[in-house]
């Protein structure tokens, strides 16, 4: 028998951001935050999802994404909406400094209650927002999928900075996603494919790991990496928060994790160059993997990691 209204493939659990965009002399201010850029990614790439997120209740009239592309959400309120300054210092966005100017009051396990999925993804913004009694729930429902900046980037001294926490237990997770900034805090490794191999030895069934021009995914016992095409960046806020999503969406759909971050790569490749979430469709992410050939390529498996010192990419 065909469920009438079957549950989502994707629960997503986080706060809306009301982004600051700093560079040079222009400022922008958007809503993001991985539920709104990430959301969109996922059902624009074939998958049933939900968004469960916070937000004080003034703000919640405003987030149009959501219904534009009649995404099911539940809006929990707040005293506060996360608000998040972002100053970026190079033209590529990849060195920036964040300055917290609110956060939203966290997530409990009660707001998970009668709520079912396959794969649960903490999709947090700042440590704290999902304490580790939430995630726990999260876990317990379904696979559980992380964004590591949510429970390593916390406010300090007027600023948003990375520590890692060595009370964070990796061994339920399924999908990890970090940046190499916080793969480093995490592993103490420059190099992209040693740092997954690392993330992989706590018992992560699958890695993502956004750097720069690239992405690189370990899952059993292979490291491949894929490209980013952009043509520019003016849509790169949101990289690895579209990447992941997408990714999530098609590992949901049964693509190999190849063919799912090839699909991934593509997707975010043409979100980057225009601001906001991803505004194609699946067609457009085909062609655009085929015009620009974009593939995977398999990292030579690096030695077990013995210990947390840095190498060069």
């Amino acid at each position: 028998m065909t469920l009438k209204n079957p549950p989502p493939g994707l629960v997503m659990v986080g706060a809306v951001s009301k982004d600051e965009m700093i560079y040079q002399e222009d400022c922008t201010v958007l809503w993001g935050g991985a539920v709104i850029y990430g959301s969109v990614a996922a059902i624009r790439s074939g998958a049933r999802i939900r968004v469960i997120t916070k937000a004080a209740p003034k703000d919640i009239p405003t987030l149009n994404w959501f219904r534009e592309d009649r995404i099911p959400v539940t809006f929990l309120e707040s005293e506060r909406s996360t608000s998040i300054r972002n100053i970026y210092h190079t033209e590529d966005r990849e060195r920036r400094t964040c300055i917290p100017l609110s956060q939203t009051d966290p997530f409990s396990p009660k707001d998970l209650e009668g709520v079912q999925g396959q794969i649960f993804y903490a999709a947090g913004l700042i440590k704290g927002e999902i304490p580790k009694a939430t995630l726990s729930a999260m876990g317990n429902k379904g696979r559980l999928a992380i964004d590591v900046q949510g429970f390593i980037r916390e406010a300090r001294n007027g600023e948003l900075v990375l520590e890692a926490d060595p009370t964070l237990d990796l061994g339920r997770v399924d999908f990890l996603k970090a940046d190499g900034a916080e793969a480093q805090e995490m592993t103490g490794l420059t190099d992209a494919a040693r740092a997954a191999k690392a993330f992989r030895d706590q018992g992560v069934k699958e890695v993502v790991i956004t750097h720069g021009k690239s992405v690189t995914l370990a899952f059993e016992d292979r490291i491949l990496r894929c490209p980013l095409t952009p043509k520019n960046l003016g849509g790169r806020t949101g990289r690895g928060d579209t990447l992941f999503s997408s990714y999530l969406a098609r590992r949901l759909a049964k693509d190999s994790p190849a063919a799912a971050l090839e699909f991934a790569a593509a997707l975010t490749s043409i979100k980057m160059e225009t601001p906001g979430p991803f505004g194609g469709r699946m067609k457009d992410v085909e062609r655009r993997r085929a015009a620009d050939r974009v593939s995977c390529r398999t990292i030579c498996a690096p030695l077990p990691v013995q210990s947390k010192e840095s190498v060069t990419p």
